[in-house]
């Protein structure tokens, strides 16, 4: 094979190939998942339990994306009443990831358990994490870091 021809090869596959920083565009969705107990064993173990997961997310490179995300699920003992937990999350992951604002909440029965609430900022050379209404002292983490949407950009 010549030359010219390797040539006129490589520069046709270096125009037909997208470039390697190519920008990922992920679809927006909507997932729902029920859940059911199929086993379980040993003396402790629920003797039923049932739930539903749903995952939303929405956005774009320009706008930022949307992540919601709900848990509930009614576990049954083997002895006693029910126990009824739901976890909620949200988060944002702003235009270019520059910032990532997050909120999870879990309740049993209708109590909060734990409530997260906060934000994570990149700056030079690493990430500032705060909490929002939380005793919680701010992180500082002095590493390069993907917030969660654009790692799998990243990976796609």
């Amino acid at each position: 094979m010549s030359w010219m021809r390797i040539l006129f090869i490589a520069a046709a596959m270096a125009l037909l190939s997208p470039p390697a920083h190519a920008e990922v565009a992920l679809a927006a969705h909507l997932a729902v998942y029920d859940l059911n107990l199929l086993k379980s064993s040993g003396p402790k173990a629920p003797t039923q339990a049932r739930g539903r997961i749903v995952l939303e997310f929405t956005g774009s490179t320009c706008e930022g994306y949307v992540q919601n995300y709900r848990q509930i699920t009614d576990l049954q003992p083997p002895e006693g009443d029910s126990k009824l937990s739901e976890m909620t999350s949200a988060t944002f992951e702003g235009p270019n990831s520059e910032s990532f604002r997050f909120m999870t909440q879990t309740r049993i029965e209708s109590a909060i358990v734990e409530n997260v609430d906060g934000w994570a900022r990149k700056r030079e050379g690493g990430v500032d994490v705060s909490f929002e209404k939380s005793k919680k002292a701010p992180v500082n983490i002095a590493a390069p870091t993907f917030f969660p949407t654009e790692h799998l950009r990243r990976i796609l």
